[in-house]
């Protein structure tokens, strides 16, 4: 009898846990030591930042929430964006004389100094951005919205921090036994291999990304067709 859907990816699991799998650590250690490339500069953009980090470049302009402090990653020794001393919604909107206020880390921030910049419209602008630079920033905004409207205050906070460009990177890939292909235990279980791949390397200050993942019916030696997960990954 046919085992079912369920059982199929259940036995899949079992079966890669037991082969020695990349979910064990001293195998993932193995992996990634094996299968190294030595990353040129041209590869930089396949740095994974740090989840909740919001990777930007010279031209982009970073808005403020109102609720929760906005992470912002700079590259280290180059020109920061634009961090406005706005919302998203005030971006877009008419303000009655408009003031802005910058702090950082070491007290208030002038509008002229040779590695800050204050724009005419509040935004913050850094230079040449140092580790030592990194820090909460908070701009605080005084406007009206209309001219009879009564002066409105607002404090928005960011939270910079410097990063380096990667000197390498890693590939590895994973196959396993798998349910048919158009089954959705396959996504959960891609899912959850993710998860515990990620968990694994979370001491290392690195992140493991899935950069494919394909399923393919595989006849097998001695056997008879499988449906099989080739994963990719990079770290």
């Amino acid at each position: 009898m046919a085992a079912s859907a369920p059982g199929r990816a259940r036995r899949g699991w079992r079966r890669a846990r037991a082969a020695g799998s990349p979910l064990s650590p001293a195998a993932v250690v193995l992996l990634l030591s094996a299968s190294a490339v030595l990353a040129p500069p041209s590869v930089g953009d396949l740095l994974r930042l740090p989840r909740g980090f919001r990777y930007t470049q010279d031209s982009a302009k970073i808005v403020g929430s109102p609720g929760f402090p906005v992470k912002v990653y700079v590259l280290l020794h180059r020109k920061s964006p634009h961090v406005l001393c706005v919302t998203q919604q005030l971006r877009n909107s008419e303000l009655v004389d408009p003031s802005f206020q910058w702090h950082g880390p070491k007290g208030k921030i002038v509008s002229e100094n040779s590695t800050t910049q204050i724009t005419s419209t509040g935004s913050l602008v850094f230079q040449n951005f140092e580790e030592s630079m990194s820090g909460v920033y908070t701009c605080f905004l005084q406007y009206k919205p209309t001219v009879e409207a009564v002066v409105r205050n607002l404090p928005l906070k960011y939270v910079i921090y410097a990063y380096r460009e990667p000197h390498s990177y890693y590939q590895f890939t994973a196959r396993y036994h798998a349910a048919p292909c158009n089954s959705i235990y396959n996504i959960s279980f891609e899912k959850k291999l993710l998860q515990i791949l990620s968990k694994l390397v979370l001491d290392l200050s690195c992140e493991v990304s899935l950069l494919k993942s394909e399923c393919h019916r595989v006849k097998m030696q001695r056997a008879g067709l499988q449906n099989e997960l080739f994963f990719t990954f990079s770290g």
